[in-house]
């Protein structure tokens, strides 16, 4: 079997077709979208093409954003197509817009592939005539995988160019980031079946893939990438996330390996892996800085009970409401492999001395053990209470991208731990307008944890409805602690409230409004669409005197 690259390894093989067929069928193979030596040109340069302006539209828009968009309707539709969502059982949509996205991406994809024929070269045995041993649609599907690899890489790193650009937070890119993967991988499987149809049908299969670095190297590189494919889909990822994300790594290490022997330095083939090395190699530089750059940090664990861990982190760093930093705890054995991502808490604390609550800043967290890493937590919290434990930092990413205090009202809705949101918000908006805060939980047990905070945080202009959906009303001492909340209404109702009939009436007499949501999907489905629903009204004028409605939307899960 050959294991080695060919010699002598150039960074671009040759682009000269010594055919040796008449004129007319030399012509005819070499013309555009079918010459396999420009095949480069055609193919993957054209991916990068559409790649790159839908990255600068978006890029455009941003810029555009950040001068503020004046016309409430254009405003209105291009909201409507960001928060708008549609549902299958237990399966939720990204926005309406993405998934435009995504189907144009699919349209350009397959018109791209299967515009120009034939797909296989009209090659016999006798008399003897070939147009080459790379069938056309394998040619070109190889190419557009080649050039999809950098932009795969891109959306899955927490720093990029793609987030610098449009200011879109790498969280919210990792949907592109498992879309391309999947074109990708159909790509390669485009690729693969011709030439075993191809080389079944010559009878050199076997010599093939013995003798040639291609063949073996192709197998080797759709394995990992299967796998890598396969065990991204949310209800596996979810259920084995630890496992998940370690492998991952390992896979992807594998797959890009292999792929990159596969390519063998075909024409352009490794400009491509350049280019993804520069994407990755700045991405983990400016990940090591946000990490390595700052001082040590000490993290302080506390149990509340109730399934609840309080994580405190002295700090020096500054951050913004809502964003989340990647924690390491290098003291967690096989855990201390990995960060995760957990979302801030708290706010810095003021600059000037004579502020209130002038002095060092701390960095709050929320977590609800599970498994993996934040059962681990809930253990020793549990066990050793008050235990303090090295651990690094990386971040802040993400966060809002407004300041709510300058809308008319704020309405917050948060389902479960999700009210890890709710303090950040309350502190930014800091009593400049009025703020209503919707909190559903399944049982009062739930009410312990952040009723402190909401004493602290509680003003004139601060309201908080807390819906128990579950029923189960097995701590009663929480509700009565809740209750004496200035500003605080427990609703002991056994379901979740109609979150589009509460929006609808906070929006009914105010000319902006600001809503920032944090939950499970279910929750986060009816929010975005009440939303949108209000994004409708604007653009039909029957939204009275509405203007704008703006949502920042915080996942439990990417």
């Amino acid at each position: 079997m050959v294991v080695s690259l060919t010699k002598p390894i150039k960074l671009h093989s040759m682009r000269h077709d010594m055919c040796e067929l008449t004129p007319e069928q030399c012509a005819w193979k070499s013309q555009k979208w079918l010459d396999w030596y420009h095949a480069d040109r055609d193919y993957a340069q054209s991916t990068v093409y559409f790649m790159v302006a839908m990255i600068g539209f978006f890029g455009i828009c941003n810029a555009l954003s950040r001068g503020g968009i004046k016309h409430r309707k254009v405003l209105a539709a291009w909201r409507w197509a960001s928060y708008r969502n549609y549902r299958a059982r237990s399966w939720y949509s990204p926005p309406a817009g993405i998934v435009g996205l995504g189907l144009a991406g699919a349209v350009f994809v397959a018109g791209l592939l299967l515009a120009a024929q034939p797909y296989y070269w009209p090659n016999t045995k006798v008399p003897k005539l070939s147009y080459g041993n790379s069938p056309p649609i394998a040619t070109r599907a190889g190419w557009m995988a080649v050039a999809l690899l950098p932009f795969v890489i891109a959306f899955a790193s927490k720093w990029n160019f793609v987030t610098f650009i449009t200011g879109v937070s790498h969280e919210k890119l990792q949907v592109f980031h498992r879309w391309t993967s999947w074109a990708m991988y159909v790509l390669a499987l485009v690729h693969t079946f011709p030439f075993i149809v191809f080389h079944i049908w010559k009878g050199d299969m076997m010599m093939q893939y013995k003798t040639t670095i291609w063949y073996w190297s192709g197998i080797a590189a759709l394995l990992p990438q299967t796998w890598l494919t396969i065990l991204s889909l949310g209800p596996v990822r979810n259920r084995y996330y630890e496992f998940f994300k370690s492998m991952h790594y390992v896979m992807t290490i594998l797959f890009v390996v292999f792929f990159f022997l596969h390519c063998n330095f075909r024409l352009s083939s490794w400009d491509y892996f350049i280019a993804t090395a520069v994407v990755y190699g700045l991405s983990l530089f400016a990940s090591w800085g946000k990490t390595y750059l700052q001082p040590s940090h000490t993290a302080v664990l506390e149990s509340l009970g109730e399934r609840m861990v309080r994580v405190t982190v002295p700090t020096s760093m500054k951050w913004r409401p809502a964003q989340h930093v990647f924690l390491r705890f290098t003291t967690m054995g096989a855990h201390s492999a990995t960060s995760h991502p957990f979302t801030i808490c708290s706010l810095p604390a003021p600059t000037s001395s004579k502020e209130p609550g002038a002095g060092p800043s701390e960095l709050k967290f929320y977590i609800r053990p599970h498994g993996g890493l934040t059962g681990r937590l809930g253990t020793v919290a549990e066990g050793r209470p008050g235990s303090a434990m090295p651990v690094t930092l990386e971040g802040p990413y993400g966060g809002l991208t407004k300041d709510l205090g300058k809308f008319e009202r704020v309405l917050v809705v948060a389902g479960g731990s999700g009210a890890s949101l709710i303090v950040p918000v309350l502190e930014s908006v800091g009593g400049r307008v009025p703020v209503h805060v919707i909190w559903c939980v399944k049982t009062s047990a739930a009410l312990s944890w952040p009723s402190a905070d909401f004493l602290r945080l509680s003003s004139a202009t601060t309201t908080v409805s807390v819906y128990i959906t579950g029923g189960q009303l097995n701590t009663e001492k929480n509700i009565a602690a809740m209750s004496a909340t200035p500003g605080v209404d427990v609703n002991a109702t056994g379901c979740r409230p109609d979150l589009a009939a509460l929006i609808r009436t906070e929006a009914a007499a105010v000319k902006s409004m600001a809503l920032a949501a944090c939950g499970p999907a279910s929750l986060l489905f009816d929010v975005q669409n009440a939303a949108a629903g209000l994004q409708l009204r604007i653009l039909a004028g029957t939204a009275g005197p509405l203007e704008e409605v703006y949502l920042h939307a915080e996942h439990f899960a990417w």
